[in-house]
């Protein structure tokens, strides 16, 4: 039973991801940032690790709104070759960002972009704080909450 609950759910949140694709990319047309909001809602492109390792491959992360009653925003987006998703607490006085259980696709890709997108989505999972920068153009995660290892992301343009 508790499976079949598991699967249902997990059924209903690619359902939700999904109806909200656009047959450009897969992800949502719409974007959900509040210019004055310090949570970082939108939709926003991986750029560099530690800004000296530019990122190969288009990986896209979309934070949106609102919270749901524990507090959490829903996250989504692609890697390298699949889809994830997950939900995660965001705390703007404390600029905390604790990503929940992730999950994805399972689309195969070569052996290179397995291993990058695994990378990513360790990084990720990892996140304890985050930074905006710009007036909101670009969002710094921090990975495991240390200073030394961060991913930047660039406030991607939604498609036409």
């Amino acid at each position: 039973m508790r499976k079949k609950l598991r699967a249902g759910i997990i059924i209903l949140m690619l359902l939700g991801i999904t109806s909200s694709c656009t047959k450009k990319d897969g992800l949502s047309p719409f974007s959900f940032s509040d210019q004055n909001s310090q949570i970082p809602l939108g939709r926003y492109q991986l750029m560099f690790y530690e800004d000296v390792n530019e990122v190969p491959y288009e990986i896209i992360l979309e934070v949106k709104g609102p919270a749901n009653p524990e507090g959490d925003y829903l996250i989504n987006g692609r890697s390298v070759v699949n889809f994830y998703f997950s939900t995660t607490r965001i705390e703007a006085t404390q600029k905390a960002f604790a990503v929940n259980s992730l999950g994805s696709t399972k689309i195969g890709g070569n052996r290179e972009e397995l291993e990058f997108e695994s990378d990513y989505f360790e990084r990720l999972s990892a996140v304890q704080q985050f930074e905006l920068k710009s007036e909101g153009k670009n969002l710094i995660l921090y990975p495991g909450g240390s200073k030394e290892s961060f991913m930047t992301f660039k406030r991607a343009e939604l498609p036409q």
